[in-house]
């Protein structure tokens, strides 16, 4: 593990213990995620599953002080600066039965972020094509066949 991450985590269960009382998971380790459109996303880019730090919030609440953002519009937020995703409780996201597609998208941030030059409007729009979220604000890929998608996005590797 790199010192970034180590100190990210350190930084992570400090605020843990002192202010939050959010869970830290890693993924491939503690969440496993089996939804078929992220393997997909894997194995046509020929990427490896990461270890990536998801942090669960302990309520609502939490998850906006955290990541400063509404939890009435975010479920989960990817933040690239220290390679985090932070959820709503996990048990909110499965009661609305968004929990695999929630943490698909954030993942796919993740990746995109990682691998590409694409701006966030590109990834949200990518990802609204792959995941079929058909969400009007991000159709700038509408037209393109799911080979045309994965196509686009190798050629926008960093």
């Amino acid at each position: 593990m790199n010192k970034k991450k180590i100190i990210t985590i350190i930084m992570i269960i400090i605020l843990n213990i002192n202010i939050f009382s959010a869970k830290t998971h890693v993924l491939g380790e503690d969440i496993n995620i089996k939804y078929d459109k992220l393997n997909l996303f894997l194995k046509e880019l020929n990427y490896d599953l990461e270890k990536i730090l998801i942090v669960e919030a302990y309520n609502l609440d939490e998850f906006t002080k955290i990541t400063d953002k509404p939890y009435s519009y975010y479920s989960a937020f990817f933040i690239p600066e220290k390679n985090i995703i932070i959820t709503q409780p996990f048990r909110i996201l499965k009661e609305k039965n968004i929990y695999e597609i929630t943490l698909t998208h954030e993942i796919i941030h993740y990746y995109l972020t990682k691998y590409t030059i694409l701006n966030e409007f590109e990834q949200e729009s990518v990802i609204n094509k792959l995941l079929n979220l058909n969400i009007k604000k991000y159709n700038k890929f509408d037209k393109f066949t799911q080979k045309d998608m994965f196509i686009y996005i190798k050629n926008e590797r960093k």
